[in-house]
């Protein structure tokens, strides 16, 4: 991932993050230095509600390493009740306790309301005039009438960066302010909360979404532009399965396309004979992926938002968010996860807590059908960071197919690659 790049989170606390983020047991008084762990900076939402008191500060402050960082929203006191007026005090008060954060303070964030509406010019440039020099700010409008190159220019006269934003009314932008960049993802409130409250899994597919922003962001790291980014839970259902998919994506749009060796295309009729042999079932898997291999693995089917349906014991069942529950489960029973990628079934049966293995029925894979494998595997292979071979099944010493993680490729070893 680029340097440039920040990208986490807006929160960190909810239960449901339990066996995703944090272990199964943990507690809320230790879910951030478990947050930490996974990703390297959050957008702290509670300093919207109030300004945290100090000992909080102290306390995030100790809980993370020296590289993580913090971004704030300013609280709602300043940008809703008071209006930006006679806000001196509140003001004072949260950028003084936010100083306790010290190097690991980022982007503070003045987000609006829809109703603070263009006729508030003139009150809101007086108060960026008044904002003290070397606190790097951002400001979120929800009001599409804001988006104007006046409004623009006030911005690039503050050195404030204009928050860009992923909201159901609002257009996507990618223009500049200020030499830095701040992305909000935050889809649909209202929406989401018809289908769910909690927020252990993606609910909604993002992809078409990730791919229209993949080649902005990767431009902004292209141009030197340092790059926040976080991810609301209502974005999709669950705030770091979206973190998940967005890197994802930005690391395909890096690598380009799966492509075949140079020396090796992979044109069906290279593949064919593959599939066409006796019928027995193909191995897909990672070897040495170990637990966590496996818990990146669920992430990842459930970040590409696939139609999946586990099976106990031959009986539909309602998948378990945490790995560490399956296999508690598969120590009792037989598992069997059904994983549809378009037209083409995987079966996957947690049989090793070392390698990740997926049956692969060679009668479904056909020339229409072989690209979404090719594409699972590049997935599974960016996920874990390993590289993913198909095989005849139980023989590891002869794999038709690898993708090798690193160069991005796929070879086709049946044919001498």
């Amino acid at each position: 991932m680029s340097e440039k790049l920040r990208v986490g989170t807006s929160s960190w606390s909810h239960d449901s993050w339990k066996g995703s983020v944090y272990p199964p047991g943990a507690k809320s008084g230790e879910y951030l230095a478990h947050y930490a762990r996974r990703f390297k900076t959050v957008e702290i939402d509670s300093s919207w509600y109030r300004c945290p008191s100090e000992a909080a500060v102290r306390k995030w402050e100790r809980d993370t390493p020296s590289d993580f960082r913090f971004s704030a929203k300013v609280p709602s006191s300043i940008t809703h009740e008071k209006r930006l007026v006679g806000c001196e005090a509140e003001l004072a008060e949260f950028l003084k306790v936010m100083d306790l954060l010290g190097p690991k303070r980022g982007p503070l964030v003045f987000q609006f309301p829809y109703d603070f509406k263009p006729d508030q010019f003139d009150t809101l440039a007086r108060f960026l005039r008044t904002l003290p020099a070397g606190i790097p700010f951002a400001l979120e409008v929800r009001h599409r009438g804001w988006l104007t190159e006046r409004f623009y220019d006030l911005l690039r006269s503050r050195g404030i960066a204009l928050v860009l934003l992923d909201l159901s009314w609002m257009p996507r932008l990618n223009l500049l302010t200020t030499d830095w960049t701040y992305l909000r993802f935050i889809g649909n409130r209202k929406l989401i909360e018809t289908q769910t409250t909690t927020w252990e899994k993606i609910i909604v597919d993002r992809s078409a979404e990730m791919a229209d922003w993949a080649p902005r962001v990767q431009k902004f790291l292209d141009d030197g532009v340092v790059t926040w980014a976080y991810f609301n839970n209502h974005y999709a259902g669950h705030a770091p399965g979206s973190v998940d998919l967005f890197l994802q994506f930005l690391e395909s749009r890096r690598r380009g396309p799966v492509r075949p060796a140079a020396n090796d295309p992979l044109a069906w009729s290279r593949l064919q004979e593959i599939f066409e042999s006796d019928g027995a079932l193909l191995d897909l898997y990672v070897p040495s992926a170990g637990p966590d291999g496996w818990r990146r693995f669920l992430r990842f089917l459930k970040d590409r938002a696939l139609p999946l349906e586990f099976e106990i014991d031959g009986q539909a069942a309602v998948l378990p968010a945490d790995y560490d529950t399956i296999r508690a489960i598969g120590k009792e029973a037989s598992l069997t996860l059904r994983i549809a990628v378009g037209k083409l079934g995987l079966n996957c049966h947690f049989f090793d807590e070392d390698e990740v293995e997926v049956d692969v029925d060679p009668k479904q894979v056909s020339e229409a059908t072989v690209v979404g494998l090719l594409e699972f595997m590049r997935g599974a292979g960016l996920a874990l960071s390993k590289d993913v071979f198909l095989s005849a099944e139980g023989d590891r010493d002869r794999p038709y197919l690898v993708y090798e993680q690193v160069r991005n490729v796929v070879r086709n070893l049946s044919v001498g690659g």
